[in-house]
C-alpha cells in the first residue's frame, strides 16, 4: 500500500560534473518535473505534475507536486499534494557554503513535524547528507 508523504527532501542534484572530464554522472533520477505546470509519467501509471514554484533562499527550492497514481483493482485514481523541498549547493562529501537553506528548510518543517506528517529526505546514497540533516532535526 501507499504511504501519504507530505513532504520530500532532496539533499542532491540529479548529477554531477566531473570536473576536468566535462562529463556527467547521476546522483538521482529525475523522479519531479522541474518547471511548473509541466507533468511527469512514472512507472506504473503514475502522474507528477509540478503546480507550485518558488524560491525559499538562494539555495533552496520550493515545489508543490500532485501525484496522481492509479488503485489496483478499482477504477480510481488516488490523488496527493507534495511539498518538495530542494537544498542546492550541498555538495557531496562537503558542507554547505552557508546555513541559510538548511535553517529555512528546517523552519518550512515545523509545522509538518508538529502534526506527525510523513517526510522523506534522501541524498544520493542516503547517508552523508540525509544523517546529517535527520540528526540535526532533533537537536
Amino acid at each position: 500500500a501507499a504511504v501519504d508523504i507530505s513532504a520530500i527532501v532532496m539533499l542532491t542534484e540529479l548529477t554531477m560534473t566531473t570536473i576536468g572530464h566535462g562529463s556527467s554522472r547521476a546522483l538521482c533520477a529525475a523522479y519531479f518535473p522541474d518547471q511548473l505546470g509541466a507533468s511527469l509519467k512514472l512507472a506504473g501509471g503514475i502522474s507528477v505534475t509540478c503546480v507550485h514554484k518558488t524560491r525559499l533562499s538562494e539555495s533552496l527550492l520550493f515545489r508543490q507536486l500532485e501525484v496522481v497514481c492509479p488503485i489496483p483493482q478499482q477504477a480510481q485514481q488516488k490523488r496527493l499534494w507534495v511539498n518538495h523541498y530542494k537544498v542546492a549547493d550541498w555538495p557531496d562529501y562537503g558542507v554547505p557554503k552557508d546555513s541559510v537553506a538548511v535553517r529555512a528548510l528546517s523552519h518550512a518543517l515545523d509545522g509538518c513535524r508538529r502534526a506527525g506528517c510523513k517526510i522523506v529526505v534522501h541524498c544520493s546514497a542516503g547517508v552523508g547528507r540525509t544523517g546529517t540533516f535527520i540528526g540535526g532535526l532533533d537537536s
